[in-house]
């Protein structure tokens, strides 16, 4: 993970001190049969796979912006 990457990560918790956050950074662990994710502070990628928006094509390792819609997560698009 990037120095630039943990600073906005540590920015958008720092801006939201809530118990759900409604946007997260992730990082794109797999795209075999889905696009697979580790969520900023967990050790283990997601075991189910993610919507995304069509403009964003996944590349494994990518850091994502990922936004909470309907009790689930979409992904929005590449932090750079």
């Amino acid at each position: 993970m990037s120095i630039q990457s943990n600073q906005l990560y540590n920015e958008i918790v720092q801006a939201g001190e809530t118990n759900e956050k409604s946007a997260r950074l992730a990082t794109v662990t797999s795209t075999t049969g889905g696009v697979f994710i580790r969520f900023f502070g967990e050790d283990t990628p997601s075991q189910k796979p993610f919507k995304r928006l069509s403009s964003y094509t996944a590349r494994v390792n990518d850091v994502v912006l990922v936004q909470k819609i309907n009790g689930s997560y979409v992904i929005t698009g590449k932090v750079t």
